[in-house]
């Protein structure tokens, strides 16, 4: 039986956390192998950017007859799509939809708009730094490591404002054509461990329940802000 998952999200809602934490049960591929959390449509990254090798948007960068083949655990943000593909996202992700069953699609996205616009702009502030695909993106960061002057920058804020609400605004939209409920991450990543593992069973995957909910501990979290140090 064809255990593929679908992980659609938008950015800093726990995506790569959980897709992390899906294949070390599933040992499970994705475009770069178990383990890798890239996006298949993300063309920031120079391996997507490598896969584009024609037109066929089915085929490159991302062969989408491999969700059928095997367990997939794909992950893909609400803005996403193959640079060929003649419509929308949201058009694309109905397309995609139906390589998978519904019932392991997951729709995740955060509760809370200014905590998201603050980690985004976090995000958005080591890109702007250091440039995309550093790595940097995913380590431990509290909120006094954004500097006033980036802050300040009303180009950069206001570019981040609009990236941000319009990624939500499509993801509220495809769970609203798919009727999937969204999974916020406040509550699946928050202290309340027995509400996450209400959630991560309502999923029915057929995982270990117990392991992932631990997996997804908030003491994981890269946003280290209000985590006391103990010496």
């Amino acid at each position: 039986m064809n255990k593929s998952i679908l992980i659609i999200g938008t950015p800093r809602s726990g995506t790569g956390s959980l897709s992390i934490a899906f294949n070390s049960q599933f040992g499970s591929n994705t475009i770069y192998g178990t383990n890798s959390t890239r996006e298949p449509w993300n063309y920031n990254s120079p391996n997507v950017r490598l896969n584009d090798t024609s037109t066929d948007w089915t085929k490159t960068p991302y062969d989408l007859d491999l969700i059928k083949e095997g367990n997939v655990i794909l992950k893909t943000q609400s803005h996403q799509k193959p640079k060929h593909y003649p419509g929308s996202s949201i058009d694309f992700l109905l397309e995609l939809v139906e390589k998978f069953d519904k019932k392991r699609i997951i729709i995740i996205c955060r509760k809370d708009f200014d905590n998201h616009m603050l980690s985004f702009t976090n995000l958005r502030h080591n890109i702007f730094k250091y440039g995309y695909w550093t790595g940097r993106q995913n380590l431990p960061w509290k909120h006094s490591d954004i500097p006033n002057s980036y802050l300040e920058n009303k180009e950069e804020q206001e570019s981040n404002f609009k990236l941000l609400t319009e990624y939500r605004k499509l993801l509220f939209e495809i769970s609203d054509k798919l009727n999937i409920n969204v999974t916020w991450y406040e509550d699946l990543y928050g202290q309340d461990r027995n509400k996450s593992l209400e959630i991560i069973k309502s999923w029915n995957l057929g995982i270990n329940n117990t392991k992932l909910n631990e997996e997804l501990d908030p003491k994981f979290k890269y946003d280290r802000t209000n985590m006391m140090t103990i010496i």
